[in-house]
């Protein structure tokens, strides 16, 4: 397999019993393997999340919350998580998740260039069921149920990844929303008399 030095740190490795999905995903159509923005594994989880363990890998990983709400502990944060919310795992980031009660959660490792540079310094995390009909695709390619899925893994998780970092981004300051800012404009600009 060949992988810039941005996939996989030298000194890191995997989720442990992860399957890594290969090269040999990519080798028809002359589509290659995106150095941009590829994933580097696909895992799925559908019980109750209660490792004792925290976990840190050398790769991030995009979480989905298909079903269910997670406590996702990072960095000594809790971060409820609930179905529809994705989440970016910084790489060499100790976390784990728990839930109370069966839950269903998609974790896509992240490799390639993009990878260094996004600023891991801050976190993404959003609410966004537009993820969940992505994230569940990319679950059924990674299972490599028909040949070659490789291009539109790195399709989908390019979609996932864009879509995550744009609803960030214009997500509404916290404390406000659309009636809030309604009614101030109406206050600053219509007279009562």
């Amino acid at each position: 397999m060949t992988y810039t030095a941005s996939m996989i740190k030298p000194d890191s490795h995997l989720p442990p019993n992860v399957a890594e999905l290969g090269d040999e995903l990519w080798p028809h159509f002359n589509l290659k393997r995106s150095q941009e923005l590829t994933p580097l594994f696909v895992e799925r989880q559908r019980s109750v999340l209660n490792s004792s363990r925290m976990l840190s890998h050398g790769v991030p990983e995009l979480l989905c919350v298909m079903q269910g709400e997670v406590d996702l502990l990072l960095g000594g944060m809790v971060i409820q998580l609930r179905k529809g919310h994705g989440c970016l795992i910084p790489p060499l980031q100790p976390h784990r998740e728990k839930s109370d009660n069966p839950a269903d959660v998609i974790w896509i490792g992240l490799g390639g260039e993009w990878v260094d540079r996004h600023d891991w310094t801050k976190l993404t995390q959003e609410e966004a069921p537009e993820l969940l009909p992505l994230a569940e695709l990319a679950w059924q390619r990674s299972l490599r149920l028909y040949d070659f899925p490789g291009p539109e893994l790195d399709g989908l998780v390019s979609a996932m990844v864009s879509m995550l970092l744009r609803l960030t981004q214009e997500k509404t300051p916290s404390g406000t929303d659309i009636i809030d800012q309604s009614v101030a404009y109406m206050d600053a600009h219509f007279d009562e008399n």
